[in-house]
């Protein structure tokens, strides 16, 4: 029976140390394990601060090149401007000299114009008083006239008694002959003065005339001008804004790229970064497993311990039992407590 409780204590015994080793052994299984996954995850962590420091980079150098696009795009449309401006400038003190040329010479034409009216007004005047002097020199010549008349008269008076061979004939046909003449005189000296005057009259509708169609031409000039001046304006405005709309265009179509670079390079870090983010997740799952691994195996080391802690003095207690009971070794075996240490039961 003693025989049979040292056999059963120390397979107890080595069931214990069994256990101990097989539970040392995954409790080191599952640290290396564990380690392996802590080491792979500190792999990863450096990944993800890598895809970070790039992914800030990127963002970087995405928001610097679209700033260097936008202020060489602001410049260039600033000198664009300036440029157009600086011609129509140009332009606009061009027709502004043209237009103050014609007027200047309009101007000197149109006193041209007015000096030769006013010398013909003064002509016209001349004429005037000329046949002013002829009148009154003609009324003078009618009173000698008269006075020629009263003397002829008194001279026929004296010869009518039968002196029709005298002077007294002569005197009258004279006189008749002398009214005529300074009648027809008169008339045709008032032909010549009407002439002179229609001539005048004349010349002075003609200055008119030239001085209506040279305000008509200047209008016309100043029309063209202002004609091109609007041509101008509109082909500037039309420049100004084909340039706007090509600036903004280009600003949308930089902003637009900026945009797609931005959602690029951020898709990229999140796809990246989600599988980072899956990696370590699963291996904080092996190192949990690990970690379970390691648990399990302290609680058979424990469990090992245990069962060669309780051999020795399992052992004992038999073997004092059967010293001090005989008649249990029987009864022991009629109730089979002899499997207990390996013996028969």
């Amino acid at each position: 029976m003693g025989v049979t409780a040292a056999i059963g204590s120390i397979g107890l015994g080595v069931a214990g140390a069994i256990n101990q080793q097989r539970g040392s052994s995954q409790a080191q299984s599952g640290a290396q394990y564990a380690a392996q996954s802590a080491q792979q995850q500190s792999t990863i962590a450096a990944q993800q601060a890598g895809l970070q420091s790039q992914y800030a980079i990127t963002q970087a150098a995405g928001q610097r090149d679209y700033a260097i696009e936008s202020a060489q795009l602001q410049s260039a449309y600033a000198t664009g401007t300036a440029q157009l401006s600086s011609q129509f400038a140009g332009q606009e003190a061009s027709l502004n000299i043209q237009q103050a040329q014609l007027s200047a010479q309009g101007a000197q034409a149109s006193a041209g114009i007015q000096q030769s009216i006013i010398g013909l007004q003064q002509q016209a005047q001349a004429i005037n008083f000329q046949a002013m002097n002829l009148v009154a020199r003609r009324q003078q010549m009618e009173q000698f006239r008269i006075a020629q008349r009263a003397r002829a008269q008194s001279l026929a008076t004296a010869t009518a008694g039968g002196a029709q061979f005298g002077t007294g004939l002569f005197g009258a046909n004279a006189q008749t002959q002398g009214q005529t003449g300074f009648n027809v005189l008169g008339i045709q000296q008032n032909l010549e003065l009407g002439r002179e005057m229609f001539n005048v009259n004349a010349g002075i509708s003609q200055q008119n005339i030239a001085q209506s169609q040279l305000g008509a031409q200047l209008a016309g000039g100043f029309a063209d001008i202002q004609t091109q001046k609007a041509q101008q304006q509109y082909e500037y405005a039309k420049a100004g804004a084909a340039s706007t709309t090509e600036f903004y265009g280009q600003q949308a179509a930089n902003i637009s790229q900026f945009s797609e670079n931005q959602y690029q390079a951020t898709a990229a870090f999140s796809a990246t970064n989600a599988g980072l983010q899956s990696s370590m997740a699963y291996l904080g799952g092996q190192i949990a497993v690990g970690q379970g691994q390691i648990a399990a195996g302290q609680g058979q080391m424990q469990m090992g311990s245990s069962y060669l802690q309780a051999a020795p003095s399992l052992f004992n207690a038999y073997s004092n039992v059967n010293t001090l009971f005989p008649q249990v070794g029987s009864f022991g075996s009629q109730y089979g407590l002899q499997s207990l240490f390996g013996g028969p039961a």
